[in-house]
């Protein structure tokens, strides 16, 4: 039986929009959105539970909302789930699961030059990983 690796999540940024450019020239945005959920615990009280995951975008798509959203935009991703691995300063193995987005858009007003613009079409092109291991931050909060 085949497995499945897709996710689709709607939240809202956390922050600005880290854009960068590769050595390749291939751009990558990473963002971290929270997702709000709320539920009623055993005793009926409502009870707001936040999740944030980090996100990276690819190629024009990731120039285009880096230019558009910003810190509190709502944003939607259609992805799937990565894991990256590292050995943190102190030399312990460290991973995080994070979403690789094959789709991305804002949902909010846009702002600046991307206003009133469509999202590009998604670039199949997209290098298989995650980018350069020494770009990772080794003080991730977990």
């Amino acid at each position: 039986m085949a497995s499945v690796n897709r996710v689709i999540v709607t939240g809202h940024l956390v922050s600005d929009i880290d854009l960068k450019s590769l050595p390749s020239g291939t751009s990558v945005a990473k963002l971290r959105v929270a997702v709000n959920t709320g539920y009623k615990d055993k005793s009926g009280e409502w009870q707001d539970d936040t999740c944030f995951i980090d996100v990276d975008v690819w190629g024009k798509q990731a120039e285009w909302l880096a230019e558009s959203a910003h810190k509190g935009s709502k944003v939607l991703v259609e992805g799937s789930l990565r894991e990256d691995k590292w050995e943190d300063r102190e030399g312990n193995k460290r991973s995080k699961i994070k979403i690789r987005a094959f789709h991305a858009e804002h949902m909010s007003e846009p702002r600046g030059r991307g206003a009133g613009r469509a999202a590009p079409e998604v670039d199949d092109t997209s290098p298989s990983d995650s980018g350069p291991a020494d770009e990772v931050d080794d003080d991730l909060p977990f």
